[in-house]
């Protein structure tokens, strides 16, 4: 038989491709979030007038209500830079009168370092800040629209966490100190030997255990220790020239009943009318026949 033809020959590889570049190198892992946050608190109270969420929220940052203008005035000197905030009024009113009013203001700053330095402002300046907070009126402090008196029972709190860490307002270290990282506390009524009025927790606003609440006590009864070791807070600041609570007068006594004029006399009854005529008698009927 005839040889078998050869195959084809085998067509030649195709080139290699080329080698996978290297893998990109790892991104460096995002800076973690600090442990505790950063922030500022306000806490305001007084028994004089409501606090008005519209109004008194922007005038302390040192803003107009209506315009958004600075006024240059409370805090507006001191907040620089990128910050948000939280603000919120509460109102108690007891049997038509008012009993006390409350106002809550966090500010959070973008920068960390200029949390510590407002902080560090508004406690240096702290003693005409908190005169001008609780006897002046809008614009230039929280007594309400001019023409406004102070209003009585102020007490006002300040706390920032400058550096991270949280310290509870009911909790100050002993002795008390006057720097940034510690509460404020200005008073216009104290209880004796200048200790804080006892004060309602806000634990939305980072005041969990509230001020004095077991006064005169040291010793919370519901607390497990070493919880339930308070110490009296005493007020950093008596601001002079704010007014003192008293409970309202009694109201007047009221004035006696006038006497009821007397009665007028009865009227003369009508005279009775006269007899009506009798009608004539019929004539006599004829005799019988």
């Amino acid at each position: 038989p005839p040889p078998a033809p050869s195959p084809p020959p085998t067509p030649p590889s195709p080139p290699a491709p080329p080698p996978l570049p290297p893998p990109p190198p790892p991104s460096p892992s995002p800076p973690a979030p600090p442990t505790n946050d950063l922030f500022s608190v306000f806490y305001f109270n007084q028994s004089g007038r409501p606090y008005d969420h519209d109004q008194d929220c922007p005038y302390l940052l040192g803003k107009h209500p209506a315009t958004g203008q600075n006024t240059f005035a409370m805090l507006g000197p001191y907040l620089v830079g990128l910050y948000t905030y939280d603000c919120e009024a509460i109102t108690v009113v007891e049997r038509g009168s008012l009993r006390w009013s409350a106002l809550y203001v966090r500010i959070k700053f973008l920068d960390p370092f200029l949390n510590t330095l407002f902080a560090s402002n508004v406690v240096n300046n702290g003693r005409q800040l908190w005169q001008n907070f609780a006897t002046l009126s809008w614009p230039f402090g929280l007594a309400g629209p001019p023409p406004a008196s102070a209003p009585c029972g102020f007490f006002g709190m300040f706390f920032s966490t400058t550096d991270g860490t949280f310290r509870d307002p009911a909790k100050p270290s002993q002795p008390q100190r006057t720097v940034p990282s510690e509460a404020y506390y200005a008073c216009s009524n104290t209880l004796p030997d200048q200790v804080v009025p006892p004060q309602g927790p806000k634990a939305t606003y980072s005041i969990p255990n509230g001020i004095n609440q077991w006064y005169p006590a040291t010793v919370s009864p519901v607390l497990p220790p070493p919880n339930n070791q308070f110490p009296l807070v005493k007020c950093s600041l008596v601001i002079p020239g704010a007014s003192f609570c008293s409970p309202p007068p009694p109201p007047p006594p009221r004035p006696p009943r006038p006497p009821s004029p007397p009665s007028p006399p009865s009227p003369p009854p009508p005279p009775a009318p006269p007899p009506s005529p009798s009608p004539p008698s019929p004539p006599p009927a004829p005799p019988s026949p």
